[in-house]
């Protein structure tokens, strides 16, 4: 065998390695990613179905004057709310892995500030303001919420693939500034 030989089949080796690593690299960047859009989405859905729990509550004892679960159970939901919108665990996952100049975590924020305004609302609501404070929900619900829900999933799932976080690596992608 010849020394050309033998240093071509080292480079080829230490091409590979290279390109080994940055590929393992890579999945457990995307790895990571798909686990904390999980996270989020559940996060998301949590909060937006417990919203909508306690919309619902509302809306049948200030018009139907009956309760659809005990004085406990709504007190424990919104507990449970408030420690949602008042923590910062998810959002600071998102910003860890999707960057905290990206649009995905832009999009989070916005949702989760909608989601917080509105439950703000509910919170706030009372049997005298029932009916006009209900109408503005269901209005923020069908109008913002629910079409920037379904987008901010859409956007978070496809930060989530290989290609975006290889673009995200060499900051090839868009960032906001």
């Amino acid at each position: 065998m010849s020394v050309e030989s033998l240093l071509s089949g080292l480079i080829g080796a230490l091409i590979a390695m290279v390109l080994a690593v940055f590929y393992q690299h890579l999945s457990a960047l995307a790895q990571r990613r798909f686990e904390v859009m999980l996270l989020a989405v559940d996060y998301l859905d949590d909060l937006y179905f417990n919203s909508r729990h306690i919309e619902q509550y509302r809306e049948k004892k200030y018009k139907e004057n009956r309760e659809v679960m005990s004085n406990d159970e709504y007190r424990a939901l919104c507990n449970k709310t408030d420690t949602m919108l008042t923590s910062s665990r998810i959002h600071a996952r998102v910003a860890m892995v999707y960057g905290e100049n990206s649009g995905e975590l832009e999009m989070f924020d916005t949702l989760r500030t909608k989601l917080t305004d509105t439950t703000i609302m509910l919170f706030r609501a009372c049997p005298d303001t029932w009916d006009e404070m209900s109408t503005s929900i269901h209005k923020v619900f069908k109008k913002e919420i629910e079409p920037l829900r379904n987008t901010t999933e859409l956007e978070l799932l496809r930060g989530a693939n290989m290609w975006s976080v290889f673009k995200d690596m060499f900051r090839l992608r868009k960032r906001k500034k």
